[in-house]
């Protein structure tokens, strides 16, 4: 299985901050925000690079952004209690996604649309 790339997202100035009211987003490292109306109520979000985003309901439901989080597509599920979640660009174009839940870390490597055991062939 190709390695995903390391993407340098440090010199991005887009924010991303999960609220009860959904994702609020700033483009000037946080110096001004705006919540996003039409976005999912997401607990946990992370870059995969500075375009694609990735972000997980409570419920587990998978979200992705490929315009730095001002849109979201609904994805996939994972299973079980999401505790945290951390994204990198994929050598297949699409984010890698791991999922640390209450019971194991899980893994997408077809931008959250499915997931299995970090430890799986």
């Amino acid at each position: 299985m190709p390695r995903p790339s390391s993407p340098d997202i440090s010199d991005s100035d887009t924010v991303l901050a999960t609220t009860p009211k959904g994702v609020q987003r700033s483009t000037e490292g946080g110096t001004t925000w705006k919540l996003l109306k039409s976005s999912p109520v997401i607990m946990f979000a992370a870059f995969a690079d500075p375009g694609d985003a990735v972000g997980a309901e409570p419920d587990g439901t998978v979200h992705l952004s490929t315009d730095g989080g001002a849109t979201w597509t609904k994805k996939g599920q994972i299973e079980g209690q999401v505790m945290s979640i951390a994204a990198v660009k994929g050598a297949n174009g699409k984010p890698w996604i791991w999922a640390a839940t209450t019971d194991s870390i899980l893994v997408s490597t077809d931008g959250g649309t499915t997931f299995r055991p970090s430890d799986a062939a």
